[in-house]
């Protein structure tokens, strides 16, 4: 039954970018994997929703890249685990974590 959405997923994906995440996922705790599972299946709110607030910076949904690289960078590990750990390299990597301190 899982392998009904996870083989199109790797496909997809890739079998680095696919293994990669299979792996941060795995070293995840529990409430983690909960709060990122919750955040991509959540609608953001609309400014409707929002109270005013004249000195708040518009906030920019992460990719899921940039939810990965967050999700690393939240266990501790160095530019350079995580790019081995997610396949690319230290720049990328920096580039990922300054577009995620912003937002």
């Amino acid at each position: 039954m899982v392998d009904e959405w996870l083989v199109p997923l790797q496909q997809a994906l890739g079998k680095n970018v696919f293994r990669s995440a299979w792996e941060a996922g795995r070293v995840m705790a529990v409430e983690q994997v909960l709060e990122l599972a919750l955040s991509a299946t959540q609608t953001p709110p609309t400014e409707q929703d929002r109270p005013p607030d004249a000195s708040r910076k518009p906030v920019t949904e992460l990719s899921p890249r940039e939810q990965q690289v967050a999700a690393v960078l939240a266990q501790g590990l160095t530019n350079r685990q995580i790019a081995e750990q997610l396949v690319v390299t230290q720049r990328t990597v920096a580039s990922l974590i300054e577009h995620v301190r912003e937002n």
